[in-house]
């Protein structure tokens, strides 16, 4: 009976201790668990920026970033705006803008004044669009390797040529002297060649030094801006005029002659500038 007690008192001790490891043990399992699922809460919060994702909730995630980034672009339009390069060739694009516009009125121009078929002179409208092309694919790197001598002399090489181009129009619609069908064509081709580059590449070239890869687009969007809204006012006024008379093109083509000048003079200032 006394050895039975013993062994009876001896497996209640070794129950006890194996209850307390059991225990200890489970408490391990808890506690290495929770470190793990605080450690895979702490990579998804490292790996994903603003968003917590732990034990099944999500923290909305904040605009911070996002507001800094878009007031950062803005700050860079108005720290430029103060700038005279910067008024220059905004100027200047929207200028060229209302110049390059006129390709929308060539067809029923080339009609009128030329007595062309519509055929012929949606045809004739191509060939602006090739001028344009080819003025950009072959002038393009010349300008960015030439300094500020060498771009000022392309510039004003190209915008007398679409000033000549719109005065020698003004000649023809007047009735001073009257060329042929095949010259209205060539002068398209050369109005298409004339203020490509003066149109695309020195405001793009500022805007992207000028605004880095953040504000660069919203600098050439405010270029823009200016010139569609001057557009929109000279294509309002050019639809409304009297087609069947030659003379009513002579104001188009002086609006036209003035914003080549415009920006001969204004694009020139602000190559000197930069």
């Amino acid at each position: 009976s006394k050895n039975w007690n013993q062994f009876d008192s001896q497996k209640n001790t070794n129950n006890k201790q194996q209850g307390v490891s059991n225990l200890c043990l489970h408490w391990n399992n808890q506690g290495t668990s929770s470190r793990r699922r605080a450690t895979s809460c702490t990579k998804q919060s490292t790996t994903q920026e603003n968003v917590a994702i732990c034990h099944g909730t999500h923290a909305t995630p904040t605009t911070t970033t996002t507001r800094s980034s878009f007031m950062g672009t803005f700050a860079a339009v108005r720290r430029e705006a103060k700038t005279p390069a910067f008024w220059c060739h905004l100027i200047s694009r929207a200028s060229m803008m209302v110049f390059a516009s006129f390709l929308l009125f060539v067809p029923t121009f080339l009609s009128n004044a030329y007595g062309m078929s519509a055929s012929t002179a949606a045809q004739v409208g191509s060939m602006y669009a090739i001028g344009c092309l080819l003025a950009v694919k072959f002038c393009t790197k010349p300008y960015n390797e030439f300094g500020k001598g060498g771009r000022s002399i392309m510039l004003i090489a190209m915008l007398s040529t679409a000033t000549l181009l719109a005065l020698a129009q003004i000649v023809h619609v007047s009735g001073f002297m009257t060329f042929s069908k095949l010259t209205g064509a060539i002068s398209m081709l050369l109005w298409g060649v004339s203020f490509a580059l003066p149109f695309y590449i020195p405001p793009s070239l500022f805007a992207l030094k000028r605004g880095g890869k953040e504000s660069s687009a919203t600098i050439a969007d405010a270029f823009d801006f200016a010139g569609f809204s001057l557009l929109a006012m000279f294509n309002g006024y050019v639809a409304g005029i009297d087609y069947s008379s030659m003379t009513a093109w002579v104001r188009p083509f002086q609006l036209l002659a003035a914003c080549s000048i415009t920006s001969l003079v204004t694009l020139l200032c602000a190559v000197q500038l930069e």
